[in-house]
């Protein structure tokens, strides 16, 4: 996507910042989950963190980056990858119609009631970006569902847009994440 591809959610959506919120990743955070996962980042979510830093779409999507371990899994992507790892030994992933797809996801986003939302690196949409399909899984199993082509997409049109009934769709707001003492 050529230009700001997140113009269109800077001016749609209201930022809202704590007093002492944590600052985005840098591309070293980016690029050190890279080497020791051996996942590329899709490139919107890259430029999306780097713009906006670790939050919460509506208080309902938290955005998980890399390089803020010791926030949990909410928060730290690596410690997000740690909790799949247990989930996988134990055997929880084989609740799914796809347990392959649901093993194999890289997480990205663990909602506030009951969903987890991740990338399927085996479902490359555009291998030069790279930007991955967007599934959803349910915490007790069931479908594996595709619910985005792109990183951009999850965020504009299945956050933000209509594919959610308007009841259930989050406030047009994207919450940083708040420092922790000692940050």
């Amino acid at each position: 996507m050529a230009g700001d591809e997140w113009h269109d959610f800077a001016e749609t959506v209201k930022v809202v910042r704590p007093e002492r919120f944590l600052p985005p990743p840098t591309d070293d955070d980016l690029d050190d989950f890279q080497r020791r996962t051996g996942f590329r980042l899709p490139r919107g979510y890259r430029s999306f963190v780097t713009r906006f830093g670790p939050g919460s779409i509506g208080t309902y999507y938290p955005i998980d980056v890399p390089g803020r371990r010791g926030h949990g899994p909410h928060v730290d992507l690596d410690d997000f990858m740690r909790f799949r790892d247990k989930l996988i030994a134990d055997g929880i992933f084989d609740f799914y119609d796809d347990p392959e797809r649901a093993r194999r996801l890289v997480l990205f986003c663990d909602t506030v009631n009951i969903d987890r939302v991740g990338w399927d690196p085996q479902e490359v949409t555009d291998a030069e970006a790279p930007e991955y399909a967007v599934y959803l899984i349910n915490r007790s199993g069931g479908p594996v569902k595709r619910i985005a082509g792109s990183f951009h997409e999850f965020i504009m049109e299945y956050c933000l847009g209509d594919r959610r009934p308007k009841q259930s769709r989050p406030r047009r707001e994207y919450h940083l994440t708040p420092a922790l003492p000692g940050d």
